[in-house]
């Protein structure tokens, strides 16, 4: 871990950790549809995941590369965020219900469709 740089939740899905912006930045680095082309850009500079530049990009990343195919179960991008806070088994969802809401408002404005809030 880059210790003048900190790894706390940014962007849309509030990625953390240096492992997934050092994952995040490797993977947009070798695709070939955009401008990234030093796959430590965003574990050098943690602060662009924040910027609307990237914050509905790495949200997408995150939920692709690390939640996989859960037949569109928007709950288990919030278990894989932070399950064991905001999907406990006390049955308080109101943060998750809160992330929900706003994915549902942001892929409503680009057309995705298809997903709900099961799996938290």
């Amino acid at each position: 871990e880059n210790p003048n740089n900190y790894y706390y939740g940014r962007g849309y899905l509030q990625l953390s950790w240096c492992a997934n912006y050092k994952s995040y930045g490797a993977d947009r680095a070798i695709q070939s549809n955009n401008d990234i082309t030093d796959p430590n850009l965003f574990y050098d500079h943690p602060e662009l995941v924040a910027t609307k530049e990237y914050a509905m990009d790495s949200a997408s990343w995150f939920f692709q590369d690390q939640v996989h195919n859960y037949n569109g179960q928007f709950g288990w991008t919030t278990r894989a965020i932070n399950g064991w806070l905001e999907c406990a088994d006390n049955g308080d969802r109101e943060i998750a219900d809160k992330r929900y809401a706003l994915f549902k408002h942001l892929a409503d404005v680009v057309g995705m469709v298809g997903y709900s809030p099961d799996g938290c």
